[in-house]
């Protein structure tokens, strides 16, 4: 029988960014917060179509973390109103 020797982290490479960072998802919530907007215009965005990238799963909704932030480059969020 071999014991038990547990979990060997995995080699890291200062070059290269994990995978997880970040995730490549946001709620409605964390996107009210990153415009400052209350959760109810958020929603209230994203059900007019205001904002891309998003991700309907149930009745569950994610928006693409890139698709966002690139539409938040191209000043895109000047559309949504408080």
């Amino acid at each position: 029988m071999v014991p038990f020797k547990g979990f060997a982290s995995p080699p890291t490479r200062p070059d290269v960014e994990p995978v997880c960072a970040q995730p490549h998802t946001m709620t409605v919530a964390e996107l009210a917060i990153e415009l400052q907007l209350s959760s109810k215009s958020a929603y209230a965005a994203v059900a007019r179509g205001d904002v891309p990238g998003v991700i309907r799963i149930g009745q569950r909704i994610r928006l693409s973390r890139e698709a966002v932030n690139q539409w938040l480059r191209s000043g895109g969020a000047q559309r949504v109103k408080p």
